[in-house]
């Protein structure tokens, strides 16, 4: 049999089909207890039932390895169930001031089954189920769930439609983490002034609309693995037809919410009637208690836990432009500009080293981005006989650094040569209708 993959020998000869079923359905209710104050409780369920089936007879054995054809099975159930109960204060208090206050709870689980089969040999191609198959080659039954509570409040203020002020809290707790750290507190405070509402800016045609805002809350990461907080077994370690289980993963009962402080500054802006607008933002966001696999001894048996490591800056000022070039009867054109700029770096990471990535090249480390690449740097070819070139970089006696080049990989040392995250972001978007017809471009 040739060993070559020939793709049109599957035709007619092999099939893949999934077939997904899935329920989404919503339910509210609310009662109006008092002028002003609501009640509203809401239910939804996520149902989604999967089953993805193949088979490949015995006419794709070029293919597949196997003369008598092969198959396997895979399904997966994930449910999802959400509920927000939360009541609702709407007063408007003269002709100028505005109260809106709310105060909940809401719960979310989820739960997710998967198990699959696989089967070869075949009595003939006329059979194309498990069933049939006179070799079961695998098989295996899994699954996993997590939920979230959360409590929270918001109060919004408005004063004139001018002034305007935000305060809110959440506390959240997550399954993902120990037991004496599930929950997190997460409060926010954010203010604003519409500026063109003012008086003095009422007989003037520059500027349309123009608001000032600020903001400063704290929010929560938890999206890791279901488990991490436990040490896991799993029942797989049978020998001898005897049953066993097996460690298979180190836990952290002090494993808790990464939290992020962030600030924001920000202008929006509309000219000429808000022909032209846009919106400039600065922003801060420090990171603390990072959720990383850190590396441990192989002693151990295992390679990585995870745990709350070190701290991360970002900090940045994005801009987002648009405006009507023109505004016709039957021709309209309108573009927009965005640009952002992200500084981004580990301030501490505890001593942690932490690598990954096709041959240990990202790490992350104090003073350095995340995603920062580490590994040998390379210096060009040797015009003699194009063999590739890197730079020693090592340290000489007098502290000094070797540039000098080699042309062996092993005698370089790894050094940071850069990171995956862009300078600068930017994009560009124009939209132009005529008479029913549009044309839109993005480019980013």
């Amino acid at each position: 049999v040739p060993v070559y993959y020939n793709p049109l020998l599957n035709i007619g000869n092999q099939y893949n089909n999934t077939y997904n079923h899935r329920n989404l359905s919503n339910a509210y209710g609310v009662i109006k207890l008092l002028p002003g104050l609501s009640f509203r409780s809401e239910l939804g369920l996520d149902l989604t039932n999967q089953n993805e089936e193949s088979y490949s007879n015995s006419f794709t054995q070029r293919n597949t390895g196997f003369p008598l054809g092969t198959g396997s099975n895979y399904f997966t159930r994930v449910e999802n169930i959400n509920t927000n109960n939360f009541f609702t204060y709407d007063k408007l208090i003269g002709s100028v001031h505005n109260l809106n206050v709310t105060a909940g709870m809401s719960y979310q689980q989820s739960k997710q089954n998967f198990s699959f089969v696989t089967g070869t040999d075949y009595p003939s191609d006329a059979y194309k189920k498990i069933a049939s198959a006179a070799k079961i080659t695998a098989g295996s039954s899994t699954e996993t769930n997590f939920s979230f509570l959360s409590y929270f409040a918001r109060a919004n203020y408005k004063l004139s439609n001018k002034y305007l002020l935000g305060l809110s809290a959440r506390i959240d707790g997550s399954s993902r983490f120990g037991a004496d750290s599930r929950y997190g507190f997460f409060p926010a405070v954010s203010a604003g002034w519409v500026v063109s509402e003012e008086k003095f800016l009422q007989k003037q045609s520059l500027i349309s609309f123009l608001k000032l805002r600020g903001s400063y809350g704290v929010t929560g990461n938890s999206e890791i693995g279901n488990f991490p907080q436990l040490g896991l077994f799993q029942g797989d370690a049978g020998y001898a037809a005897l049953p066993g289980q097996r460690p298979t993963h180190l836990g952290n009962p002090d494993l808790k919410w990464e939290t992020t402080n962030q600030m924001d500054l920000g202008i929006d802006f509309g000219l000429f009637n808000d022909r032209i607008n846009g919106e400039i933002d600065i922003y801060q966001k420090k990171t603390d208690g990072l959720l990383l696999n850190v590396n441990v001894p192989a002693t151990t048996g295992f390679s990585t836990i995870t745990k709350n490591v070190g701290k991360l800056e970002n900090k940045g000022f994005e801009l987002s432009l648009n405006g009507t070039v023109i505004n016709g009867s039957s021709f309209k054109w309108n573009m927009g500009v965005t640009l952002g700029i992200n500084e981004n770096k580990i301030t501490d990471l505890q001593g942690q080293i932490i690598e990954g990535g096709l041959n240990s090249m990202s790490r992350a480390m104090e003073g350095q981005p995340l995603s920062t690449f580490f590994t040998v740097e390379y210096a060009g070819v040797d015009p003699a006989n194009g063999n590739a070139l890197w730079y020693k970089n090592a340290k000489n006696t007098d502290g000094t650094i070797d540039r000098s080049t080699t042309s062996s990989y092993t005698q370089a040392q790894r050094v940071v040569v850069g990171n995956a995250l862009p300078k600068w972001i930017g994009g560009l978007t124009s939209n132009i209708s005529f008479k029913g017809l549009e044309f839109s471009m993005l480019w980013n």
